[in-house]
């Protein structure tokens, strides 16, 4: 079944050969050039996986909305702190 991971890199789709709840397992290739297999937890810090391209693009758009809401919210605190350091009187 194909499956799609997101990460810092965008959309990756891989076939994976097994699943559980809170894992996947992956085929790839070893160092060596033999086949392997890869498992990987399903939520990570740094990715995420998807049965769809579609809940993957929707949760990487996702990402990148809290990113910009926080980025915001520190953005308006720094203005308001300089708007009342500007008031300051001696």
């Amino acid at each position: 079944m194909i499956k799609y991971r997101i990460g810092h890199g965008g959309i990756e789709s891989f076939e994976v050969l097994r699943e559980t709840e809170k894992q996947v397992t992956v085929a790839y290739c070893r160092y060596d050039g033999k086949p392997g297999e890869r498992r990987e937890a399903k939520v990570t810090s740094w990715c995420s996986w998807h049965d769809t391209w579609a809940d993957a693009h929707a949760a990487l758009v996702k990402q990148s909305q809290d990113e910009v809401d926080t980025l915001q919210g520190q953005l308006d605190g720094a203005n308001v702190r300089l708007v009342e350091r500007k008031a300051m009187k001696q």
